[in-house]
C-alpha cells in the first residue's frame, strides 16, 4: 500500500475515531443512568442493550485508531527523504501506541459485552451454578472495564504528545499540531470538568482532516 493511501485510510479512520470518541462518553452515562426496578427481568434486559451497544461502538472505535495510527505510517515513510529520519521514527512510535491503543478499546469493549452476557442470562431466566460463580462474572467484567478505561486515557495521552512532534513543521501539519495540542488539553482540562474528552476527540478529528490533506502534498 502506498503512503499516500495509507494517509488517506489514516485520515478518514482518525476522524471516525474522532466521531465514536464523542458518542461513547455518552452511552457510557446511560450506563449510570440504568435504575434498578422492581421487575428483574425487564431491568437486566435494558441493561443487556446498553452494554452491548458501549461494548461494540468501543470496539469499532479501537479499529479505527488501529487504521488511524496506519495512517501516521504511510505520512513517516512519505516525508522521510526531505525530513530526515526523526519523522520516521515518530511515526513509528505512534503506530505502535494507536495499536495499543486500539487493543485498550478492545479489552473496554469485551468486558462491557461480557457484562451484556451476564444480563442475557438473566433474562433467559439461566441461573448460575452458584452465587460465587456469578459474582467472579461480574467482576472479571467490572475490572475489565476499568483497565480499558485506564489504558485508553494513557496511551491517548501519550499518542497526543507525540502527534503534536510529529505534525510540527510538517506540510499542512499546523491543522494537525492544533488537533494535538485539542487533544492534550482534553486531559488537562478533564481533570477539573467532566466533558474534557470533547476536546480530545475534537483534536483527533482535526488530526485526521490533517493527515487526510497532507496525502496530497509533494
Amino acid at each position: 500500500m502506498e503512503p499516500e493511501t495509507k494517509m488517506k485510510l489514516g485520515g478518514i479512520s482518525g476522524i471516525l475515531s474522532g466521531i465514536l470518541s464523542i458518542i461513547f462518553p455518552f452511552t457510557l452515562n446511560l450506563i449510570q443512568k440504568i435504575q434498578f426496578t422492581e421487575d428483574v427481568i425487564s431491568f437486566a434486559s435494558q441493561s443487556f442493550s446498553v452494554f452491548t451497544i458501549t461494548g461494540l461502538l468501543s470496539i469499532f472505535t479501537g479499529v479505527f485508531y488501529f487504521l488511524f495510527g496506519v495512517g501516521f505510517l504511510g505520512g513517516g515513510k512519505k516525508f522521510e527523504k526531505v525530513f530526515g529520519g526523526l519523522k520516521r521514527r515518530i511515526s513509528i512510535v505512534i503506530g505502535i501506541v494507536a495499536f495499543l491503543l486500539c487493543i485498550s478499546y478492545i479489552i473496554l469493549g469485551a468486558s462491557l459485552l461480557n457484562l451484556a452476557y451476564l444480563f442475557q442470562v438473566i433474562v433467559a431466566g439461566t441461573i448460575y451454578k452458584s452465587s460465587d460463580e456469578a459474582i467472579r462474572a461480574l467482576m472479571h467484567g467490572l475490572s475489565g472495564t476499568l483497565v480499558g478505561i485506564l489504558l485508553i486515557i494513557a496511551f491517548s495521552f501519550i499518542l497526543s504528545v507525540f502527534a503534536m512532534v510529529y505534525f510540527f513543521e510538517l506540510p499542512k501539519g499546523e491543522l494537525g499540531v492544533i488537533g494535538g495540542a485539542f487533544s492534550f488539553l482534553g486531559f488537562i482540562v478533564g481533570i477539573v470538568v467532566s466533558t474534557g474528552w470533547i476536546l480530545n476527540s475534537v483534536g483527533t478529528i482535526l488530526m485526521g482532516i490533517c493527515l487526510f490533506l497532507q496525502s496530497s502534498t509533494q
